[in-house]
């Protein structure tokens, strides 16, 4: 079974690479095509990425880098004495035509070649449906393919091998770019994909610097930047219990301030997350409140009728259908936090 440290040792002995898109360009191959790109041109190597189309939604994750190392065609012609006087083209959407003026001299057609003004990649990494495929064109080894789980998308596969790769190689544009391949592979965490494995990634790509706002705005046009900035924080601390089926975060005045948003526009996060992620089936959010007294807020959200009660019986609040809304007379988030984990059992 291939290893990742057999694709590390490869991609080490390679300096020039060129990466391979399929016909079938889809949002999560494109996004982990770019987050490679942009990681082995990190790590100081000669890249080409070659795809057949860029979907549309998508070009924002395109820099002048990815552009500039597009391959060009080079056109040689070995000419017998002669020299050429002038040069013009032709171009329509079907045809490009080229007109050579010569001084003096001929050219014969076997002395015209063509060929990438790139020089020939000694790895070259394909994204296919079944996984990545790493094939050393100049070295003497047979080629090595990267299997992906049918539940994982190529993003997340990526993400793997790129963590084992090298401590804090994933940040800012790479990151963004995974974050945007699995947005688009959960269909904006609609769709039954999202698992909280997911979830965790996308929170670990956001305090990797993933710009999850530049990615979101696609999906929240009509929203605010400090309700899509909030969102954000909120996603970014959002925390897991496998065991005891619950997702949390907490909220302090510093977030709202790093996002310019106020606790009025949680209705909106909380919305969100409701709606577009696969949370478990117990969720709750706190916050801190300073606009009297210095007191926690929080939302709590479960299937489970009794664990809702139980909140109310230990909180001060209100239920609202599998919901309760309470507050804590405290400014510490830790405790209230501690203590509503602990009532879960």
């Amino acid at each position: 079974m291939i290893t990742f440290n057999q694709i590390k040792q490869l991609i080490e002995a390679s300096e020039n690479i060129l990466i391979s898109l399929p016909q079938e360009v889809d949002g999560d191959n494109f996004c982990g095509a770019l987050a490679l790109f942009y990681t082995l041109k990190k790590l100081g190597k000669k890249v080409n990425l070659i795809s057949p189309h860029s979907p549309e939604k998508l070009k924002f994750l395109i820099n002048e880098e990815v552009l500039e190392n597009q391959n060009s065609l080079l056109i040689s012609m070995k000419m017998k004495g002669g020299k050429i006087d002038k040069i013009r083209y032709e171009k329509d959407s079907q045809e490009l035509k080229f007109y050579l003026n010569l001084k003096n001299g001929e050219i014969e057609i076997e002395n015209i070649s063509f060929k990438t003004s790139e020089e020939m990649p000694d790895l070259i990494i394909t994204l296919e449906e079944g996984g990545l495929v790493f094939n050393p064109t100049l070295a003497a080894k047979e080629k090595l393919i990267l299997y992906k789980s049918s539940s994982l998308s190529v993003c997340q596969t990526i993400n793997n091998f790129l963590e084992s790769f090298e401590e804090n190689l994933i940040q800012g544009k790479i990151a963004t770019c995974l974050l945007a391949g699995l947005i688009v592979f959960t269909q904006n965490f609609q769709n039954s994909k999202v698992n909280p494995e997911i979830l965790k990634e996308v929170s670990w790509l956001i305090k990797r610097g993933a710009d999850y706002q530049s990615v979101i705005k696609y999906f929240y046009k009509t929203r605010s930047l400090s309700e899509v900035k909030l969102l954000s924080q909120t996603l970014s601390k959002l925390n897991f219990d496998k065991e005891k089926g619950v997702a949390w975060c907490s909220l302090s005045q510093e977030d709202f301030k790093n996002s310019g948003s106020s606790s009025r526009e949680l209705s909106f996060v909380l919305e969100a997350l409701k709606l577009n992620f696969s949370l478990p089936e117990t969720v709750f959010v706190l916050w801190q409140d300073h606009r009297s007294q210095p007191i926690i807020k929080g939302v709590f959200y479960s299937t489970k009728e009794d664990l809702v009660k139980r909140i109310l019986e230990n909180f001060e609040g209100v239920a609202k259908g599998n919901c309760a809304i309470f507050l804590i007379r405290d400014n510490d988030l830790r405790r209230p936090e501690e203590k509503i984990l602990n009532l879960l059992g």
